[in-house]
């Protein structure tokens, strides 16, 4: 796959709360760093982020490779997450990524502002 197939599956899967293909492009030990979330395998993640989620929304802004190093890339997009118990929050998000030579990822780095969306789930776990 190249960045933009990569982008489009990746995309794809978070839209759909599809477990299996989000994890399917990822390396045996991929990793996911998140502001909220902290550093989890890419299936704790997305298994405990598509369980916080009733629906997502996602507006792809720009995709961007190391120019030096075609193993780093990042995509920038508008995620409106629409949360279990109903609360919406929307904002930019830029995941940073790390691709082994099968250009699976091995690290994701989610980069966005979480004023609104830390309390946000805070309420999901009193």
């Amino acid at each position: 796959m190249n960045i933009k197939e990569i982008t489009q599956a990746y995309l794809d899967a978070l839209r759909e709360a599809n477990l299996n293909a989000v994890v399917d492009l990822f390396a045996n030990k991929g990793v996911v760093i998140s502001p909220i979330y902290g550093t989890m395998d890419a299936r704790s993640f997305y298994k405990t982020l598509f369980s916080d989620t009733q629906n997502s929304t996602l507006t792809l802004l720009g995709i961007f490779q190391d120019v030096d190093d075609t193993t780093k890339m990042a995509i920038h997009f508008t995620y409106q997450w629409t949360m279990v118990n109903g609360s919406i929050v929307s904002f930019d998000v830029v995941d940073v990524i790390k691709l082994n030579e099968q250009n699976k990822i091995t690290e994701l780095t989610i980069i966005y502002d979480t004023q609104d969306s830390r309390p946000a789930v805070s309420q999901l776990r009193p």
